[in-house]
């Protein structure tokens, strides 16, 4: 995005938070609005909330805000993010959003076969379910207060670099937190420490009329099973290997007053080198029925919709072709289901609809060489 808006908490003037000439800057706006006060993680695993006071940029010291992982677009289309070095506010440049190809995200064999427990289980709803396939068999908490998931993967631990939440209920207010270490009481010496919001900025600043959307281009409640069911939210950082994990929950006002979460991957992602090319297809299937009684008059049949996208691939990496797209095929197959991210980084309606749950409709051929040219898959979403 081009800048992010701020509110001065002193004056009350509303500032553009931006990028010029390679420095970050603030640069008066003239419309009323403001975003929350970010979450700025430190280079030291410390977490800062940025503000601005009397016309100056501030870092306060914060314990449970999330991080904001958001990126601003220089007058030349470059990309930075924001970030904070021992206390002190900075940019660096980064490739991320323009360089990040579709990501598979598949081998949930560790997770599957680790000890998973909760805060609290809802009767009928344990958390094993998180192991389940099946993304509306569901762990349910008992409340919506402190609650958290713990995952002991043994002596081995798991070397993870994505979080992915499937079908769950947090609202645009909910807060999810991620640890890992190598301490039995999942809290000692961390070796990762982050917040992330349940939900991305889907709608960007001027998108959508004034009032539509949640605060900050998130949707409402009420959009949320309209347009995005069984919604999918993934989380991608540094590789980090540990044996204990443990995700946190924060939504104290979720009106349903539970948490939900469906499928849990924890695991790494496959990035090929070379992206698919264009001319993608996403294909809403709505699989309602219509009928008609003797005397004419239709019935409704409402069923759930699920979609599907077709892809191809015209050169892929020898390498990569026979280890990672063999093992895809020959461990999962179309037998088991798995997540593809066609846009990593892109929280739009767009991005959003592109991260699917499901399986491939057929497996592909691979065809021997240098490289393997000419993969087409097609891949539907699993109810």
């Amino acid at each position: 995005m081009e800048y992010y808006p701020l509110k001065d908490e002193i004056t009350g003037q509303y500032w553009k938070l931006k990028v010029d000439d390679e420095k970050l800057c603030l640069e008066e706006n003239s419309k009323a609005e403001s975003g929350p006060n970010p979450g700025i993680g430190d280079k030291d695993g410390s977490v800062w909330v940025l503000s601005v006071n009397n016309g100056f940029l501030t870092l306060t010291s914060a314990t449970t805000q999330p991080v904001t992982y958001f990126r601003l677009h220089d007058p030349d289309n470059n990309v930075w993010r924001v970030i904070a070095d021992h206390g002190v506010i900075g940019i660096e440049q980064t490739y991320e959003e323009e360089s990040a190809n579709i990501r598979i995200v598949y081998n949930n064999t560790e997770f599957d076969s680790a000890t998973v427990t909760a805060t609290s289980e809802a009767s009928g709803f344990p958390v094993s379910n998180l192991q389940d396939q099946r993304r509306k068999k569901v762990w349910r908490s008992t409340s919506v207060s402190d609650q958290h998931i713990s995952i002991d993967f043994g002596s081995g631990g798991i070397c993870a670099n994505c979080v992915v939440l499937i079908n769950h209920n947090l609202t645009y207010e909910g807060k999810i937190g991620i640890i890992a270490t190598d301490s039995p009481d999942y809290e000692s010496s961390p070796k990762l420490y982050t917040w992330i919001w349940a939900w991305e900025t889907t709608w960007g600043f001027g998108e959508s009329g004034f009032g539509e959307h949640g605060f900050g281009g998130v949707p409402l409640p009420s959009e949320i099973d309209e347009l995005f069911p069984g919604v999918i939210r993934i989380h991608y950082f540094p590789a980090t290997s540990a044996r204990y994990w443990r995700l946190y929950f924060e939504d104290d006002d979720n009106p349903d007053g539970y948490i939900e979460v469906g499928r849990l991957f924890l695991t790494r992602y496959f990035e090929p080198s070379y992206n698919f090319v264009w001319g993608w297809k996403f294909l809403p299937y709505d699989r309602t029925k219509v009928k008609y009684t003797r005397g004419g008059q239709p019935v409704t049949y409402v069923l759930e919709k699920r979609y599907k996208v077709n892809f191809k691939f015209e050169w892929i990496e020898k390498d990569e072709a026979w280890i990672y797209f063999i093992d895809i095929i020959r461990r999962f197959g179309i037998r088991k289901d798995i997540v593809i991210d066609m846009f990593p980084y892109d929280a739009s309606v767009k991005g959003i609809f592109a991260r699917l749950y499901g399986r491939f409709e057929e497996v592909p051929e691979l065809i021997e060489g240098v490289a393997v040219d000419t993969v087409s898959l097609s891949f539907i979403e699993s109810l």
